[in-house]
């Protein structure tokens, strides 16, 4: 008599969210995803990560699917933010899976991740895994002592199957996946942005009309964020408002604010999840806030200056700068470091290792800016060399909302940091500009300006312009020393030469200048 053959198990697809069919693939990203992600049975696993809002769990989604055309492929999303969307979501899988109904807690947990494992081909998508704590990275003994739950024991492991993480925070490369399986999802280039635009908004823009010179604009101001498109396109779809119209709202700031704080249903997100442009990053905020302070105020002043160009510098300057305190001693305001005054923290009689410990704190809390995409690197020369040679760029929209979400959370708050700021520049911007300054001066022109748009708020107006005033009169100067150096034919000769020459020659006659001045 045969014997029945054994019961194979049957294929389950779980997906949360609908084919999302306005989804625009992102060359680079594709291209790593299959490259490290293949569709084959042997067990892999990779972390999309990267800047709320620029797609991750949208370019998982399409992964997802591009699996389920697989008909032996088993396909499950999780929700991993929390323990209990974890839990919730394994519960759903449980049922789908036909696992005895009386099971929960880690008896739940641990059935589902052994049914998954015994599957000849699954996928298992864990999204928004920001909080890494719950899945053992950086764990804190108190926290094991106490029971804290660590969840990564329940990711199914085994010689098959794909896991695909996506989270805000870097750290997860190298921690919960290989340090070379990770995957940026970068932002879009500006042929991307403007197919998702058209996508959403269906709208019908030819090159060369006014339109889409407006489209450009709009999508150079929305800095090619995913989320950003998505929503702005979606509300000029439903109220029929031009995009020329819309990008003169957003030009200013309290009606950018409000236009960028409108939300919209968004089927491919969760709905309790802020779609809000303002919003999203107030989960990584937070998290930065519970792990690193020293960073979190860092971010906060940064709000208040360009978002382009900012020295390691300047970073080290803001962490040394009192936060949230009273700034007055006696009644007089505290004095700030000069550039040709030495701290006490960096005088020959100080405590070496001290100076060396705050460095390193500084350090520590610039990367977690860069881990969490708040912050990135310019890769320029030697400026990965060491980090009192890098100089970074911020997003232009976190930028927005960080000082929209302080604005309302707190005015009082905004005083002071945007006095912390303008104190900074006003520190570094030299007060003598010749040759060893000029590069010095063109760093913190930006910044200054920046500042100086918000001296409403801390009510430093004089020293606002007087600030402005030594801008002001470096860019006259250099102004005329160009105009001077210009009357020599040689000048344009190393200029279309280019190279060292020109400023070589630039400062020659820079000096033979300054004799006359």
């Amino acid at each position: 008599m045969e014997e029945d053959p054994p019961h194979k198990p049957r294929v389950c697809q779980s997906i949360h969210f609908p084919r999302n069919d306005e989804f625009v693939q992102r060359a680079l990203v594709s291209e790593q995803i299959a490259q490290l992600l293949p569709p084959k049975t042997e067990c892999q696993s990779a972390a999309i990560w990267g800047l709320g809002g620029s797609g991750k769990t949208q370019i998982a989604l399409d992964y997802a699917y591009s699996r389920c055309s697989d008909p032996t492929c088993s396909v499950f999303w999780v929700h991993a933010d929390t323990k209990t969307s974890f839990a919730q979501d394994y519960k759903d899988i449980a049922v789908k899976l036909g696992l005895p109904d009386n099971l929960d807690g880690d008896r739940l947990l641990t059935a589902v991740r052994n049914h998954i494992q015994t599957l000849p081909q699954w996928v298992l998508i864990l999204d928004n895994a920001d909080d890494l704590t719950l899945f053992g990275v950086g764990r804190s003994q108190d926290a094991t002592k106490q029971g804290a739950p660590d969840l990564s024991v329940y990711v199914p492991r085994g010689p098959v199957g794909t896991v695909l993480w996506t989270s805000r925070d870097k750290q997860i490369v190298g921690s919960l996946v290989g340090p070379r399986r990770g995957i940026n999802a970068v932002r879009m280039t500006s042929i991307e942005a403007e197919t998702l635009f058209r996508a959403v908004a269906v709208v019908d823009i030819s090159e060369g009309d006014a339109a889409h010179d407006d489209m450009t604009q709009l999508l150079t101001e929305l800095d090619c964020l995913p989320l950003a498109i998505t929503q702005v396109a979606a509300y000029i779809r439903r109220t029929r408002i031009s995009i020329g119209e819309y990008l003169e709202k957003i030009r200013q700031r309290k009606k950018r604010w409000k236009a960028l704080k409108n939300s919209a249903h968004d089927p491919h997100r969760r709905p309790e999840a802020s779609n809000s442009v303002m919003e999203t990053w107030n989960i990584s905020m937070e998290y930065i806030q519970q792990q690193n302070k020293m960073a979190y105020d860092i971010l906060s002043v940064l709000a208040y200056v360009d978002n382009q160009n900012i020295p390691f510098a300047m970073i080290k300057r803001i962490a040394q700068a009192p936060m949230y305190e009273d700034r007055k001693v006696n009644g007089t305001e505290m004095s700030h470091q000069r550039d040709d005054v030495t701290s006490a923290g960096n005088s020959p009689s100080s405590d070496t290792d001290s100076g060396d410990d705050e460095d390193e704190d500084v350090v520590e809390a610039v990367i977690r800016l860069e881990e969490f995409s708040f912050l990135t690197p310019r890769v320029e020369g030697k400026a990965l060399a060491t980090h009192a040679f890098r100089v970074y760029d911020m997003h232009k929209l976190v930028q927005e909302a960080i000082s929209f979400n302080l604005h309302v959370r707190d005015f009082s708050t905004e005083t002071q940091l945007t006095r912390i700021a303008f104190e900074v520049i006003d520190d570094l911007f030299p007060r003598k500009w010749h040759r060893d300054t000029w590069d010095k001066c063109e760093q913190y022109l930006g910044h200054t300006q920046r500042t100086a748009e918000w001296a409403q708020a801390h009510r430093r107006e004089k020293d606002v312009a007087s600030l402005l005033k030594r801008a002001s009169n470096y860019l006259h100067y250099m102004g005329t020393l160009i105009r001077w150096v210009a009357k020599h034919s040689l000048l344009s000769h190393y200029i279309n030469k280019g190279g060292s020459k020109s400023r070589q020659y630039s400062e020659h006659r820079y000096c033979e200048y300054s004799k006359w001045c």
